[in-house]
């Protein structure tokens, strides 16, 4: 207890010297430098935000906060913009927000951060390592290897590049065995490099030799050691086992790596009876620089839950649990703050769509003839991978809920309001409104009610129970669409009928101070009593209004 209560005392007590001494010193931010080496981000940003409630324009602060958070941007670009350093430079925040946009796949953005740096960028190498991802983003490959090439001759001592260099190479040319040339292969910090030049170089001494100085020099890479094809069958095992000690089983792409180079034979049919009995986890780091966009759950090799962070801002965009190797549930980051569920009877046959924002939710429910979703994320079947291990294909996403909310037509809509306690149904057929139901809780076990009934598209007659006791009070008549005029109920209380009997302009049923009712005078003099729950103020519209 006591090892959690010292580091506490020390942050509060840092916290409330800064606010003390915030004007009569200079920022002291080594101690919160300390905290982020120490692996303690989120009493970091305790001290961060303290100070920055008193400071909120610094620079410095505001650097440090985007360094507490693996995926913040805005105060990376508040940073930039206030330009007021002290400790730090804007080259420092300029580099990280162009690596979270990066991260992103925002390649003009992480671009211009870059190219704002001006000169004072170019001396440094991380510029230039920033600069050749942006490249290879783009599909700008000559220029990233260009780049590359210029980054090795300024910084050739600095293995990320060579790294990169052979990441992005398909095959070795006789330049890129110069290139490896330059390089003591004994010198541990081209550990990485090293492993991307073995699993594109050819088999044969070359290969053999570098890859007993990899093992020397403890090399763990499970890519390096995936069977190649022409293996023969009884060297396959010793092979493989070395994958498996790797943790290669745990990563998405050495499967697709492994089962690519053996698309038929015994050997594809042994990598198959691994994959079924495997149980557990599998990830994609496609830059492997530590940040996870896909993770895949399997039982006994059945796909059963996925999730995919598809622009690594550490939201899921797109989360899909499985039952019997289908899609039963998917859910969609679609907007900020707006997430989307999709339930399938038997996918791709959609059952319903529920979209949540804070305070307020709309389901859709599809009914006959189904709702099939086509070309959905997540194929049933592919002939080159197996079926856990088939690729998610984002770009559907978008044409599918536009289609779903825009031109195929639900056959029940439910709209709910969580501030005001409102439900709204829709039940639909042929793309037409049938009914509409309007409720809300006025107590507890009282509730409003009010339904429409359509005929082809228009209403025609609407019932209300205006204090909730679940008994009518009101019936509406409606003529082309319109409200013609409303009618007191049999059985309700006399109070209605005098309101009903005046004069009055504008009336309150139930005496909250609301307008319930209002007369007005419509064609040859005749008067048109307009009932409040086709203006909604009887159900408080500014409520619903302010909750969408």
């Amino acid at each position: 207890m006591r090892r959690k209560v010292v580091p506490t005392l020390c942050i509060l007590v840092l916290v409330l010297l800064g606010n003390i001494h915030l004007v009569a010193q200079p920022l002291e931010v080594k101690p919160i430098e300390n905290l982020l080496k120490d692996g303690r981000a989120q009493e970091a940003l305790l001290v961060i935000e303290s100070f920055l409630t008193h400071l909120p324009t610094e620079s410095d602060l505001l650097y440090l906060k985007g360094l507490a958070l693996p995926h913040e941007v805005l105060s990376l670009e508040k940073a930039i913009q206030n330009n007021r350093w002290k400790n730090y430079r804007e080259t420092d925040a300029r580099l990280l927000l162009a690596e979270r946009y990066l991260r992103r796949r925002l390649f003009p953005d992480a671009l211009s951060v870059l190219q704002g740096m001006k000169v004072s960028g170019e001396s440094l190498p991380e510029y230039w390592h920033l600069l050749a991802r942006i490249q290879f983003g783009q599909g700008m490959r000559e220029e990233a290897f260009l780049t590359l090439r210029k980054a090795m001759m300024a910084f050739p001592k600095d293995p990320r590049f060579l790294t990169l260099y052979f990441r992005h190479r398909d095959f070795v040319t006789p330049h890129d065995s110069i290139l490896w040339e330059l390089v003591d292969p004994k010198d541990p910090r081209f550990l990485e490099a090293l492993a991307e030049y073995l699993c594109i170089l050819p088999d044969g001494d070359q290969r053999n030799t570098l890859l007993q100085e990899y093992l020397r020099l403890g090399g763990k890479d499970p890519r390096v050691f995936v069977p190649r094809a022409g293996i023969k069958d009884e060297e396959f095992e010793a092979q493989w086992s070395k994958v498996k000690e790797s943790g290669g089983l745990s990563r998405i792409d050495v499967w697709e790596q492994a089962l690519s180079r053996f698309p038929t034979g015994k050997i594809r049919e042994r990598l198959l009876e691994d994959l079924h009995r495997y149980s557990g986890q599998i990830v994609r780091d496609a830059e492997l620089d530590g940040y996870v966009e896909e993770v895949r759950r399997l039982v006994e090799g059945n796909l059963t839950h996925l999730a995919v962070d598809s622009d690594q801002d550490g939201e899921w965009d797109l989360v899909i649990d499985f039952l019997a190797q289908k899609p039963y549930r998917m859910q969609v980051h679609h907007r900020e703050k707006e997430r989307i569920q999709i339930f399938f009877v038997d996918y791709p046959r959609v059952d319903r769509v529920l979209v949540q924002q804070e305070g307020f939710q709309k389901e859709y429910r599809y009914g006959i003839p189904p709702f099939l979703w086509k070309e959905g994320p997540f194929q049933l079947s592919d002939g080159k991978l197996p079926m856990s291990l088939v690729p998610v294909r984002m770009e559907t996403l978008e044409p599918l809920l536009t289609f779903a909310f825009q031109e195929a037509k639900p056959y029940e809509r439910i709209e709910t309001c969580l501030p005001c306690k409102r439900v709204r149904k829709h039940l639909y057929q042929e793309g037409r409104i049938l009914s509409f139901q309007e409720e809300q809780e006025i107590r507890t076990g009282e509730t409003r009610k009010r339904t429409v009934t359509f005929r082809e598209g228009s209403p025609i007659v609407g019932f209300v129970d205006l204090d909730g006791d679940g008994v009518y009070d009101v019936r509406e008549s409606y003529v082309n669409g319109v409200l013609e005029s409303i009618e007191l109920l049999a059985g309700n209380r006399t109070a209605y009928r005098e309101f009903l009997s005046t004069e009055l302009k504008e009336w309150d049923f139930n005496g909250d101070g609301k307008i319930d009712a209002r007369e007005y005078a419509a064609g040859r003099g005749r008067k048109v009593v307009e009932f409040s729950s086709l203006l909604d103020s009887i159900f408080d519209a500014r409520a619903w209004a302010e909750s969408r």
